[in-house]
């Protein structure tokens, strides 16, 4: 950026110069609960479907999971971590033409990874959350809307962007110019209808 404009990022750690704050949601205690809300309902064998790890939200997101089920004496291996992309198609894609799944539950690092993936199933045949519970991340307004309803995870988005706004007044004021840190916001855990209790002794019908 040439022109050095100071600005307050939402939600993206990234580097550069002139950004003077950084306002988000804490990603990996967003993933620790929903992970933990799935293990409360009996599930243990979670798969987790990841944005591209390159980026630092998702490697916090990734950490949330495998912490909750390190927490919970719950083995994983590398089958159960999938990379792909923050997008519908993808997700739709991957789990429309997979062979087989031994989860009961998908842990998805966003809502429309998880959108995607409730389509998908839908159409193999599939119930939400019988046979399998799917949970997302961001609680976008399409969440609350589709069928089953989305067990998700809420950004406070408003306050963050109203905070952001705060720190970006209050830089402009400073006459010392010093950077105004970082803000973390609590993410909160909202439960629909897209997770339900899993009896030990159901089987996944993927």
């Amino acid at each position: 950026n040439n022109l050095q404009i100071p600005m307050v990022l939402v939600d993206k750690n990234i580097d550069i110069s002139n950004a003077k704050g950084l306002v988000m949601v804490d990603n990996k205690n967003g993933t620790y609960e929903c992970t933990k809300h799935l293990i409360n309902e009996g599930h243990e064998k979670i798969l987790y479907l990841s944005g591209p790890l390159k980026n630092e939200i998702s490697k916090e997101r990734l950490n949330g999971y495998i912490r909750a089920l390190e927490k919970n004496n719950i083995q994983y291996d590398e089958c159960d971590i999938v990379e792909g992309q923050y997008k519908y198609e993808w997700a739709y894609e991957f789990i429309k033409n997979i062979d087989e799944i031994k989860h009961s539950a998908i842990c998805c690092a966003n809502d429309l990874i998880a959108i995607g993936v409730i389509q998908a199933l839908r159409e193999r045949g599939i119930n939400v959350p019988q046979d399998i519970s799917v949970v997302g991340f961001d609680d976008i307004q399409t969440a609350k809307l589709i069928h089953p309803s989305l067990t998700t995870v809420r950004q406070p988005a408003y306050e963050m962007g109203e905070k952001a706004s705060d720190l970006l007044i209050n830089y402009l004021k400073n006459n010392n110019r010093e950077s105004v840190g970082t803000i973390t916001f609590k993410p909160q855990l909202i439960v629909r209808n897209s997770t339900k209790h899993r009896e030990k002794n159901c089987e996944s019908k993927i």
